[in-house]
């Protein structure tokens, strides 16, 4: 699971052989349900019919069932690293 990431959804399911079980309507669209089991845990994976965009994901284990779901997926817009750089006047130090 450490590999799965956000942008990278589909990539993933795919490297991990996952099989599409099923069609579904989500939130009024058409999706296609994709599931996989990693180490005991079942992964759920919908992406819309026609743009093959994720649209929800859900972890499902014994303790529970964690889902997200994704109000929009624009993978169009570009990297913005500042985004990521931390604020000014803070220093992250690594632990020794």
């Amino acid at each position: 699971m450490k590999d799965l990431e956000f942008g990278r959804e589909v990539e993933f399911f795919a490297r991990n052989s996952a099989k599409q079980v099923r069609d579904e309507v989500v939130n009024g669209n058409v999706t296609h349900r994709h599931e996989l089991t990693i180490r005991g845990s079942r992964v759920v994976l919908w992406t819309d019919a026609k743009s093959a965009k994720p649209v929800r994901i859900s972890l499902i284990r014994e303790e529970g069932i964690e889902t997200l779901e994704y109000l929009v997926y624009d993978d169009s817009v570009p990297f913005d690293r500042s985004m990521f750089e931390p604020p000014l006047g803070i220093q992250i130090v690594e632990p020794k």
